[in-house]
């Protein structure tokens, strides 16, 4: 990157890039442990005097530190004598290269048990595993683990590489939270870590506020926003699999099932038809059985909900509500995410995840959803 920029620019330097980067390097590392971007050149004077003297024909540290802020763009002056890298995204980088050609890998591990100083090492060892073997540092995870530390591993796999014994393990740890779900549905979303690890691990550990934020996350990520179509399409075996984790880690208090249920205790249709007047009473009634709504309106903010799940009703997670706008239009907010739709749309939509399981089970998997409500998902 650094060569090219002087190469289009015509910039001619006293200094190699290759040199420039021998001094760079360095800093980037030190600055790393400092856990800060900032630098004064009386702190940094001594480590570019060691490295300079290293080439031919060094710049004095101070007139290194000008070209590199005036020809280079590398570095930036804050005022008052206080120098950055450009991004922090280089220093992470050149960090990164420094600890691989230094064999300084134990600074990663000894931040992987810190948990203060892991999420400032966190992406610079992301790029670190995009350049080398990432085992040794899955496998330091693996000892103590927890959520952070798994889903650094995870990126690890995806971004680098990793061995085939150390995936293995992540993986058999990473699974650990689905046992809890018959066969089938295990083994499908097993086939898709890690992408239901974040949710199960939240709903195992009872963090419910988390649990619903991270469903919104995994459905969003499946229809790329909230529509009717995208619910409307969303894999059978997916909704199954959120649905049956919320409702096994709950003990039968939450789910869309569960919602389902009191739809249909409510007395919930199938086919409303056009019927807007009677669907919306229908949601009303089901709103105020698993309190949405409190004293005749709809909650108003995620945090009205009830996070405790001694206190909360049944099925008032995973989390819908309503704002009125106008007539059938509404502010709507899951997982604590707003949106402007129709009522009527949204119902649909809302009614399209509380499909009912038993007829879905004799379904395959590439299946969208039908719709339970009634509620046309194509409007015109």
């Amino acid at each position: 990157m650094l060569g090219k920029r002087q190469e289009a620019k015509g910039i001619q330097s006293p200094l190699t890039i290759r040199e420039k980067l021998s001094v760079l390097q360095p800093l980037a590392l030190e600055l790393m442990g400092r856990q800060t971007r900032q630098f004064q050149l009386e702190e940094v004077e001594t480590l570019f005097g060691e490295h300079l003297a290293k080439l031919p024909n060094p710049p004095e540290p101070l007139e290194f530190l000008k070209r590199l802020q005036a020809v280079d763009a590398l570095i930036a002056n804050e005022g008052e004598g206080d120098y950055v890298f450009a991004h922090l995204s280089f220093q992470e980088y050149l960090a990164a290269v420094e600890v691989k050609e230094t064999k300084q890998e134990h600074i990663f591990l000894e931040a992987l048990h810190d948990p203060k100083k892991l999420s400032w090492w966190a992406e610079t060892m992301r790029l670190y595993a995009a350049q080398n073997d990432a085992s040794e540092l899955v496998n330091a995870i693996l000892q103590e683990p927890n959520l952070e530390k798994l889903l650094l591993a995870w990126d690890f796999c995806q971004e680098g590489f990793v061995g085939s014994e150390a995936k293995k393990a992540l993986l058999t740890v990473s699974n650990q939270p689905l046992e809890i779900l018959d066969e089938t549905d295990r083994d499908y979303a097993i086939s898709k870590q890690p992408f239901y690890f974040k949710l199960a691990y939240y709903l195992q550990t009872g963090q419910w506020q988390k649990a619903d934020r991270e469903t919104f996350n995994v459905m969003h990520g499946f229809m790329g926003g909230f529509s009717t179509e995208g619910l409307k399409n969303f894999p059978c075996a997916d909704l199954r699999v959120i649905d049956r984790l919320w409702v096994k880690y709950s003990n039968g208090k939450f789910g869309f099932s569960v919602q389902k249920q009191i739809w249909i205790d409510v007395g919930g249709k199938l086919d409303y038809g056009e019927d807007r007047d009677a669907a919306l009473k229908a949601f009303i009634k089901l709103s105020d059985q698993v309190e949405w709504r409190k004293d005749g309106k709809f909650i108003r903010g995620y945090r009205d909900l009830v996070w405790d799940s001694t206190l909360a009703p049944q099925a008032h997670l995973p989390s819908f509500s309503l704002g009125v706008s106008y007539k059938y239009e509404f502010w709507v907010w899951v997982g604590g995410r707003f949106g402007f739709v129709r009522v009527l749309e949204w119902n649909s939509s809302l009614a399209s995840r509380l499909v009912d399981f038993d007829i879905l089970s004799a379904v395959n998997d590439g299946d969208s959803l039908t719709s339970l409500f009634g509620f046309p998902l194509s409007m015109s």
